[in-house]
């Protein structure tokens, strides 16, 4: 997990090596960004199980990261509230997004698993 800030507001975000994309919870977005300019996403999206999922995007002018600014990113943007209900399931706290993997890739990304760090490069 890491902490995000978006237009000054703290997000919670999983940091997902086997996501190739980046997610938002699109209740979150609506709450945080007036007057958000979301697209359909029309491209086939898969989440847990097997269902389909309905999906948008939004560019996100910029996400701080720690030290790193990531400036117009396009993300995904979905109804995370059934994922949020299963980690509540487990007591684990509500996440705002994903960090997927072509943010990773994007920003060589060095996680150092034992000491919870993730480094990225601009």
């Amino acid at each position: 997990m890491v902490t995000g800030m978006l237009l000054g507001y703290k997000m919670h975000l999983l940091i997902d090596t086997g996501a190739s994309l980046t997610v938002f919870d699109i209740r979150r977005i609506r709450n945080i960004i007036s007057q958000p300019v979301i697209r359909n996403y029309d491209k086939f999206f898969m989440g847990i199980g097997t269902s389909k999922i309905e999906t948008y995007s939004i560019v996100i002018d910029k996400l701080q990261l720690g030290d790193c600014n990531l400036l117009n990113h396009e993300v995904v943007l979905i109804d995370m509230e059934n994922i949020n209900k299963a980690y509540a399931a487990f007591d684990l706290p509500r996440i705002d997004g994903i960090i997927g993997g072509e943010i990773l890739k994007q920003y060589d990304a060095i996680i150092d698993y034992g000491n919870s760090v993730l480094e990225l490069s601009l």
